[in-house]
């Protein structure tokens, strides 16, 4: 049965329940975008925490069977931003993205002239980091549509990518400063 008090001084003695509201995405300078990562993240509304999925097989032992794991995959993560007037965080993925597909010249990039490195952090009420990710190798996929309509008056632009990569290093703040 649950007791309210205990739970109220578990709550206090982990510091808190988390806000998802509070958290900070650094991603890289990309060159020729003309954005830092501090006016990124100004402008970000929203972005997925990665999660992972292991992925099983069936095995048999005689008549038992069971699963046993055999890899493991990972999401796509989704990030929203609010378009400022100038386009440039449309710019900044756009001119990212020309690096995996240059669309002028039908060519395609190699992988390890556009894959960065992108950190996601959870804050705390004090601005400290609770949970931080490193996507290693992460890239834009999808680049979305901005949906323009007269019956959309006073709201504000937005704009969502969604990233791949090849993996997320859960961790510690201070072991990513080395990466």
């Amino acid at each position: 049965m649950l007791n309210v008090n205990t739970f109220k001084s578990k709550i206090i003695e982990k510091g808190g329940i988390l806000d998802n509201n509070r958290f900070k995405v650094i991603l890289p300078q990309i060159d020729g975008s003309g954005l830092t990562g501090l006016d990124l993240n100004l402008f970000c509304i929203s972005v997925d925490m990665p999660g992972r999925q292991i992925t099983t097989q069936p095995r048999r032992i005689g008549l038992k069977e069971e699963k046993v794991a055999d890899g493991f995959l990972v999401d796509d993560v989704n990030i929203t931003f609010y378009m400022p007037a100038d386009g440039s965080i449309k710019q900044y993925f756009e001119t990212w993205a020309q690096k995996a597909v240059l669309n002028v010249q039908g060519r395609i990039g190699y992988k390890v002239d556009y894959a960065k490195n992108v950190i996601i952090q959870q804050l705390k009420r004090d601005e400290s980091v609770s949970n931080q990710v490193l996507l290693r190798e992460a890239f834009p996929t999808s680049l979305q549509a901005i949906e323009l309509s007269s019956e959309t008056t006073n709201q504000l632009s937005r704009y969502s990518v969604q990233l791949s990569y090849t993996d997320f290093l859960p961790s510690r703040p201070a072991l990513l400063e080395a990466i």
